[in-house]
C-alpha cells in the first residue's frame, strides 16, 4: 500500500520542487522564524499555481495518506524525501509564502484559498508521523497557519471602509471610525489605518457570494485537518501556542448559525459536522484533553469562552465592548454554557475548581446592565446546576459574601442570580453535608439573607433591584408545588418577628400582623451599613415593617418596588388585618412621583383583581383610583381611566349574559352599587372620566341597552346611575323605556330615592328629545310630589333640576322659559309659603310641627325660588328671616337663665308661633336665606 503510494507523492509533490527556487531564500525564512523576508520569485510562484488549487489538492491527497497510516510509514517516507533530494524545509518555506500573503495583503479570493490550503498541507505535513524529529514544527508558522483562519474571511470593517473612501475627507472625519467617541486615537493605530489604507488604494476588492462560499469551504477544510492533528500532535510544551488555538476557536464559535443542536464528546464524529461553529468546539474540547495540558488548558478555554457567555466582544485584547443581544448572540451564549455543561458531565470532579473559578469570574465581569445581567444570571445558574450538593453550598457561601461587596453592581447581580436559583427546584438535603452547609441548600436562605437584606441596603439603586426581586419571588412561589416561599416567610420568626405555627399559612389573616418597628432612627429608614454595605447594627426584622419604610423610602424607584411586593403579599392573604397597608396604597395614588402614583393604580388593580369579591378592597380601589381622574398629570389620567374601564365598564353585559359565578362582571356592579350608596361622594369624579369617554365615542348603542336591560333588576339603581352620568352625551337611549320606568318607580308608596333621582336625572338630559305631551304630564308629575313633600332632600334638588330642564326645553325663548318657570314653579312656592305660616304664624304652630316635614318645606322653598325670583315675595323672606330670628332669640334667653345680669336690650323679636326652633331647622333657614339673591332695601336686614 505504501509503495503504491510514493508514485502518488512523487506526483503531487513535483509542482512545489522547482528547479530554480533559492536554497538561499529557503534557509533565510528560517532564519527569520517565518517573520518578514524577501518575496518568492513570481516565477517559481506562477510554476506551483499555474494549474490552480490542483498543486495543492493533488498534494494534499498524496501526505493523507501517509498521514493516516501507522508508523511503519514513517521511514519510508522520510526516505523518499531524502534519496530524492527534496527539502522539507523548502516546502514548508512555499507554504509559508502563500500563508504570508494573506496574513500581509488585501488579496483577491483565489490567493486566500491558496494561503488556507497551503495552511492545511503544512498541518497534514506535522501529521506524517517523524515531522517532529525531522524539524518540520516551529511555532511562528504553526500559529501564522492558525491566524489565517480569521485573515482569510473578509471583515465588515472593509465594507465601511471602502465606503469612506468614496467620499473626500474633512477636517471632521475620525480616523478611527469604529472607536468609541471621546476616546483619542492612538499614534501608532492612525500609522497602522494608513498603512492598510495604502494597501487599499493599490487594489479595491469585492468578495461575491460565490466567492464567500469559496472561502468558507477551504476555511472548514482546514480546520478539519487541523482538528485531525490536534489528536495526535501534543501542545503540551507549548502554551503560546494553545492560547492562539483557543482565541482562534473561540472567535469561530459564531462564525455562522448552527441550524440544529450538537453536543461535543469523545464519540463526535468530524465527518457528520457541517457547520464551522461545530468545529470550533470540537477543536476546544480535544484542547481540554491531558494530552494538551488539561486542567490548565481548561483554564484558558473558561477563561475564553467568559466573553461568549457574558455577551462581549471575543480576540484580544482587555477591553471587550459589548454585543448587541441579538439572537445570534444569544445562540452563541447558550452554545457556550451547553459546551462546558458537556465538560463538566464528562470530567465531573477534576473540572470543580476551574468551573468555580468560571461562575466567580460571571459575577465579577458580567456587564452591569439589566438585560446582560439576566442572561448572565441564567448562564451561571446552568452551570451551577452541575455542581453536587457539597460544591453548590460552598458556591452559595460564597456568594452570600459576595453579595456584601461594596461595589453596587456587584450587589445587584447577586440579586439578579438569587432570582435565577429561586426559579428551579429547591434541592434535596443532603445528610453528608454539615448543619452549617444545609442551609445554603435552602430557598429560604436566599430569600431570607440575600435578598431580604438588600432591601435595606443603603443603594437606592440596590434596594429597589431587591424589592421587585422580592416581588417577583413571591408571584414565583405562588404557583410552586414545593415549599412556598411565602409560607415560611410568614413561620420564620427570624424574618417578620411573630409568633407562628406549623402549617400557617397565608390565609391567616394575623400572619403580617407584626407590630410597627423603627428601623433606623434616620428619616429615610435606611438601615446603616459598611463601605461593603453590609446591614450592621440591631434590626427588628419584620417585612411588612421594611415595606412601611421602603414605601416612603425618599427615592422613586424604591417606592415603586416596595408597592411590588405589598401587593404580591396581600393577593395571597387575607387582608382583613391589613386596613393600614390598604390605607398605604390609596394614599400612593396621590404620590408626589408620577411613576409612584401610576404603580400605585396598578398595583391597587391588580389586588383588586386578586380579590373581586372583597368589601374591603373595593372600596379601597374606589377611594385610590376614582379621584386620580382629576389628577393633573396626563399619563396618570389615562392611567385611571385605563383601570376604570378596564374593570368597570368592559364587563357590563347584557342582563342575560350576566351570571353569579363571573367574577369580573359581579366585581363591576359591586363596585357601582358602592359609587351608588356608600361612596356617593366618588361618583362626582365619574362626571369627569364619562365626558372624557364620552368625547372618544366610548358609548355603543349596545352598551346602553346592556345597561338598560339591567334597570328592572337588582343592579337597577347603579344602571341608572351610569345612565344618568352618560344621558347628557348620548341620543341613544330607548326613552319609551325610561319613561316606563319613570312612571313605575314615581307611583311607588316608598320608591327607592337612589333610583328615582339618577332617572330624574336621566329624563332632565332627554327632555328636549320627548314629545310634548309627555314632557306636560312629567312635569305635572315632578309639580305634584315637590308640593306634596313626598320625596326626600336628595330627590327634591333632582326634582327641581329636572323641572328646569322640562321648561327649557318645552320653551323656544329664553323669555318664554322664564313664564313657564314662573308658571309651574310659583305653584309650589306658593305652597311652601302657605305651609310655612300654618306653623310660623300660627299661635302654637311650632309646638305641633314635623320637624322633617318643616326642613322639607325651607330646602323647597329656597331650590324653587331661585327658578321664579320674581314670584318671591317679602312673605316668603319674613318667615325663612322669623326662624333665623327667633332661633337667635331662644339661644339668648337659655343662656342667660340664671344669670342676674342679663342685658335690657333684645334681638329682633320672632313671630308669633316661632320661639322655639331647632338648630337643624334652623341651619336650613340659614342656607335658604344665603341661596336667595333678595333686592338691597326691599326687605329689612335680619339682626
Amino acid at each position: 500500500m505504501i509503495m503504491v503510494a510514493l508514485p502518488g507523492l512523487g506526483s503531487g509533490l513535483q509542482p512545489w520542487c522547482p528547479l530554480d527556487l533559492s536554497l538561499e531564500w529557503v534557509e533565510t525564512v528560517w532564519e527569520l522564524d517565518f517573520t518578514e523576508t524577501e518575496p518568492l520569485d513570481p516565477s517559481i510562484e506562477a510554476e506551483i499555481i499555474e494549474t490552480g488549487l490542483d498543486a495543492f489538492t493533488k498534494l494534499h491527497e498524496s501526505l493523507l495518506r501517509f498521514a493516516t497510516e501507522e508508523h511503519g510509514s514513517t521511514e519510508i517516507f522520510w526516505t523518499f524525501f531524502a534519496e530524492n533530494n527534496i527539502s522539507h524545509r523548502a516546502l514548508v518555506a512555499l507554504f509559508y509564502h502563500f500563508v504570508q500573503t494573506v496574513h500581509k495583503k488585501n488579496v483577491g479570493v483565489q490567493y486566500r484559498e491558496y494561503g488556507l490550503h497551503a495552511a492545511g498541507l503544512y498541518f497534514l505535513l506535522l501529521e506524517v508521523p517523524g515531522s517532529v524529529a525531522n524539524q518540520i514544527f516551529h511555532p511562528v508558522m504553526f500559529d501564522k497557519c492558525i491566524q489565517i483562519v480569521k485573515k482569510s474571511w473578509p471583515q465588515e470593517s472593509n465594507l465601511s471602509r471602502k465606503r469612506r473612501k468614496e467620499h473626500p475627507k474633512n477636517s471632521q472625519t475620525n480616523p478611527r471610525g469604529h472607536r468609541k467617541r471621546g476616546k483619542p486615537p492612538r499614534k501608532e493605530d492612525i500609522e497602522m489605518d494608513e498603512i492598510v489604507e495604502e494597501q487599499e488604494d493599490e487594489e479595491d476588492i469585492s468578495f461575491s457570494a460565490w466567492d464567500l462560499c469559496q472561502i468558507r469551504r477551504a476555511i472548514f477544510h482546514l480546520l478539519k485537518n487541523f482538528l485531525r492533528l490536534l489528536s495526535k500532535f501534543s501542545l503540551k510544551e507549548k502554551p503560546q501556542c494553545v492560547q492562539n488555538c483557543i482565541e482562534v476557536f473561540v472567535a469561530l464559535t459564531n462564525f455562522e448559525p448552527v441550524l440544529h443542536e450538537f453536543h461535543v464528546t469523545q464519540a463526535s464524529n468530524l465527518d457528520q459536522a457541517k457547520y464551522i461553529p461545530e468545529l470550533a468546539y470540537h477543536g476546544l474540547y480535544l484542547l481540554c484533553s491531558p494530552v494538551h495540558g488539561g486542567d490548565k488548558v481548561i483554564g484558558c478555554v473558561f477563561h475564553q469562552m467568559l466573553n461568549v457567555i457574558l455577551m462581549l466582544e471575543v480576540g484580544e485584547g482587555s477591553h471587550h465592548a459589548p454585543l448587541a443581544i441579538t439572537s445570534s448572540v444569544i445562540s452563541s451564549r447558550n452554545q457556550a454554557v451547553q459546551f462546558i455543561s458537556s465538560l463538566v458531565d464528562e470530567l465531573k470532579e477534576s473540572i470543580f475548581p476551574v468551573l468555580r473559578i468560571l461562575l466567580q469570574h460571571i459575577c465579577a465581569k458580567v456587564v452591569d446592565k439589566s438585560e446582560y445581567r439576566t442572561y448572565a444570571a441564567q448562564s451561571l445558574v446552568q452551570l451551577l446546576s452541575k455542581l453536587p450538593c457539597g460544591e453548590y453550598a460552598t458556591f452559595i457561601a460564597w456568594l452570600y459574601r459576595y453579595s456584601r461587596s461594596s461595589k453596587i453592581p456587584h450587589r445587584v447581580f447577586t440579586l439578579d442570580v438569587a432570582l435565577a436559583l429561586l426559579e428551579l427546584p429547591e434541592r434535596e438535603a443532603d445528610h453528608a453535608l454539615s448543619s452549617e452547609h444545609q442551609k445554603f441548600l435552602n430557598h429560604k436562605f436566599l430569600v431570607q439573607e440575600i435578598m431580604f437584606d438588600r432591601c435595606l441596603d443603603k443603594a437606592p439603586t440596590v434596594r429597589s433591584k431587591a424589592l421587585s426581586s422580592f416581588a417577583h419571588c413571591l408571584e414565583l412561589s405562588a404557583n410552586s408545588t414545593s415549599e412556598s416561599i411565602l409560607e415560611f416567610l410568614i413561620n420564620s420568626p427570624t424574618i417578620l418577628g411573630i409568633e407562628s405555627h406549623p402549617g400557617t399559612f397565608l390565609r391567616n389573616s394575623s400572619a403580617f400582623s407584626c407590630q410597627k418597628q423603627t428601623l433606623n432612627p434616620g428619616d429615610s429608614g435606611v438601615i446603616n451599613t459598611d463601605s461593603s454595605g453590609e446591614t450592621i447594627g440591631s434590626r427588628e426584622r419584620c417585612v411588612m415593617a421594611m415595606l412601611r419604610k421602603r414605601i416612603r423610602d425618599e427615592k422613586i424607584n424604591v417606592r415603586k418596588s416596595a408597592l411590588q411586593v405589598l401587593v404580591s403579599i396581600l393577593k395571597h392573604c387575607s387582608v382583613s388585618g391589613m386596613k393600614e397597608e390598604l390605607s398605604i396604597l390609596q394614599e400612593q395614588c396621590r404620590d408626589p412621583a408620577v411613576s409612584v402614583r401610576k404603580q400605585a393604580l396598578q398595583s391597587l388593580t391588580e389586588l383588586l383583581m386578586a380579590h373581586p369579591r372583597c368589601a374591603q378592597i373595593q372600596k379601597a380601589w374606589l377611594m385610590g383610583i376614582t379621584p386620580v381622574v382629576m389628577d393633573s398629570e396626563s399619563t396618570v389620567q389615562e392611567k385611571a381611566l385605563e383601570c376604570l374601564d378596564q374593570v368597570l365598564l368592559q364587563n357590563i353585559k347584557h342582563f342575560n349574559k350576566f351570571h353569579g359565578g363571573d367574577d369580573s362582571q359581579v366585581l363591576a356592579w359591586a363596585l357601582l352599587s358602592l359609587l351608588s350608596t356608600e361612596s356617593q361622594e366618588l361618583s362626582r369624579y365619574l362626571n369627569k372620566a364619562f365626558y372624557i369617554w364620552s368625547t372618544k365615542d366610548k358609548f355603543s348603542s349596545a352598551f346602553i341597552n346592556n345597561m338598560l336591560s339591567h334597570t328592572g333588576t337588582e343592579h337597577s339603581a347603579p344602571a341608572w346611575m351610569l345612565l344618568s352620568k352618560i344621558a347628557c352625551s348620548s341620543p341613544k337611549l330607548d326613552y319609551t323605556r325610561v319613561i316606563e320606568s319613570w312612571e313605575e318607580i314615581s307611583s311607588q308608596q316608598n320608591p327607592n330615592s337612589n333610583t328615582l333621582g339618577h332617572i330624574l336625572c336621566v329624563i332632565g338630559h332627554i327632555a328636549k328629545h320627548l314629545p310634548k305631551s309627555t314632557r306636560d304630564k312629567v312635569t305635572d308629575v315632578v309639580k305634584c310630589k315637590l308640593s306634596g313633600f313626598h320625596w326626600s332632600l336628595e330627590l327634591i334638588s333632582s326634582a327641581v333640576d329636572t323641572l328646569q330642564r322640562l321648561c327649557r326645553a318645552s320653551a323656544e325663548t329664553a323669555v318664554e322659559e322664564r313664564e313657564l318657570l314662573n308658571q309651574v314653579c310659583g305653584d309650589v312656592l306658593s305652597t311652601c309659603v302657605h305651609c310655612l305660616s300654618n306653623i310660623v304664624l300660627k299661635e302654637g304652630g311650632a309646638g305641633n310641627m314635623d320637624e322633617d316635614l318643616l326642613v322639607k318645606y325651607i330646602f323647597t322653598l329656597g331650590d324653587i325660588a331661585q327658578l321664579c325670583p320674581a314670584r318671591v315675595e317679602k312673605r316668603a323672606f319674613l318667615l325663612i328671616q322669623s326662624i333665623v330670628a327667633s332661633s337667635a332669640d331662644a339661644d339668648h334667653l337659655a343662656s342667660s337663665q340664671g344669670s342676674s345680669d342679663a342685658p335690657a336690650s333684645q334681638p329682633l323679636a320672632p313671630v308669633r308661633g316661632s320661639s322655639v326652633m331647632p338648630s337643624v331647622i334652623r341651619a336650613h333657614a340659614i342656607i335658604t336665606l344665603g341661596e336667595q339673591e333678595w333686592p338691597v332695601g326691599q326687605y329689612p336686614c335680619a339682626v
